[in-house]
């Protein structure tokens, strides 16, 4: 997994075979505690192989590690997309409900 910073933002990359294949932006509000993602997305040639979610973990991952306590998107469908990715609740993020 490659790791690219830009401005406020970290973006997490996934590579296969040389080839970028998934992505995540994380933004962070540090009066909130806050972490949003956006832009996210996996090539359609790679989905259904779990690299959405892997990024997706990595990037709660970072946020965890820069005392992000709520993760959130900004609508229901991406939230639900979040929510799925249960590893996040186990370490300590809260999914923002709407």
């Amino acid at each position: 997994m490659a790791v690219a910073t830009a401005g406020s933002g970290r973006a997490v990359e996934g590579v296969a075979d040389g080839e970028l294949v998934a992505f995540c932006t994380l933004w962070l509000d540090p009066v909130t505690r806050t972490g949003y993602f956006e832009p996210c997305g996996t090539d359609p040639d790679h989905q259904r192989k779990g690299l959405g979610k892997a990024v997706m973990l990595e990037a709660m991952r970072r946020a965890k590690d820069m005392d992000c306590v709520t993760v959130g998107g900004y609508s229901d469908a991406a939230n639900a997309l979040y929510s799925s990715v249960e590893r996040a609740v186990a370490e300590g993020l809260l999914v923002e409900r709407g």
